[in-house]
């Protein structure tokens, strides 16, 4: 059988804080292409302070053009933070 092919495209990652105190995170909105199910509009969520590397994911992602499915961060949380350490190293 064939693996499917999925791609990834981080379009914009961004910094954000709420307000004053609050907990900052990164932005990613990406696309992404699995099995020809083409999401163009993907947002994950990442706090600043989550760990980016090892095994504990706090990735939180949302279909921006279809805001009730959400998915499992950690189904995209390698491709999320390898986009913010690039984004990181250029910023």
């Amino acid at each position: 059988m064939p693996m499917s092919k999925t791609t990834f495209r981080a379009k914009h990652v961004i910094y954000n804080r709420n307000g004053i105190s609050g907990r900052p995170f990164w932005t990613v909105l990406f696309e992404y292409e699995e099995e020809g199910d083409r999401m163009p509009n993907m947002v994950a969520l990442v706090p600043t302070d989550a760990k980016l590397d090892g095994p504990d994911v706090e990735c939180f992602v949302v279909d921006a053009d279809r805001p009730s499915l959400n998915w499992r961060g950690d189904r995209f949380f390698p491709q999320v933070r390898a986009a913010i350490k690039a984004h990181r190293k250029t910023a």
